[in-house]
């Protein structure tokens, strides 16, 4: 964790966060997700860095991730994937955003909250910078213990919480042609 020491002067620190391309997803349907490394450090990284993502019971990835500097892996279908770099990210700068598309299970109940969660390391980082081993089981097997995804970012791992609603934020649709009806206002 970030916030039980202070980052050491002149190395790298690197934490990711998470945002969803809506307020809510729809069963059935395609939605966006992007992930977004930044050096917290004192220094740049150096050598390469992976992100890890695991995505929640119910929702897969839709394509492969895709970012610039990025090489990822993960195929249509999957519940994880994984993108790595070495790109130099200099103190207090940002690496290229990572964009995914998943898709969500039409069987999803309307109200789930489907928590995703990210998990970055390496870049040259100190051992007091990285995952402890906390995060790392959270990551695994316990995600709703992780804090919650912050812009900017501010966590070794964290979670993006979404909940699965009929329709996405802001949109009025008509329930027999499932289309925006005349008007309505689409943000």
């Amino acid at each position: 964790g970030r916030t039980a020491a202070p980052v050491q002067q002149g190395t790298p620190s690197l934490v990711v966060s998470k945002s969803a391309s809506a307020a809510s997803f729809m069963p059935g349907r395609s939605h966006g997700y992007t992930l977004s490394v930044r050096n917290i450090g004192g220094g740049s990284t150096s050598g390469s860095y992976t992100v890890s993502d695991r995505l929640p019971a119910g929702m897969t990835l839709a394509g492969v991730p895709t970012g610039p500097g990025w090489v990822c892996t993960g195929a249509i279908g999957a519940s994880s994937f994984s993108c790595t770099s070495s790109d130099v990210i200099a103190a207090g700068a940002s690496a290229g955003d990572i964009s995914l598309q998943v898709t969500l299970a039409s069987s999803l109940a309307v109200g789930t909250d489907l928590s995703n969660v990210a998990l970055v390391e390496g870049g040259g980082e100190p051992g007091s910078d990285q995952p402890t081993p906390a995060e790392r089981e959270a990551f695994n097997g316990n995600p709703s213990t992780l804090p919650a995804c912050e812009t900017p970012a501010t966590h070794n791992a964290c979670r993006n919480t979404t909940p699965v609603a009929i329709t996405p934020s802001g949109v009025v649709y008509d329930s027999l042609i499932r289309e925006p009806l005349p008007g309505a206002v689409v943000s």
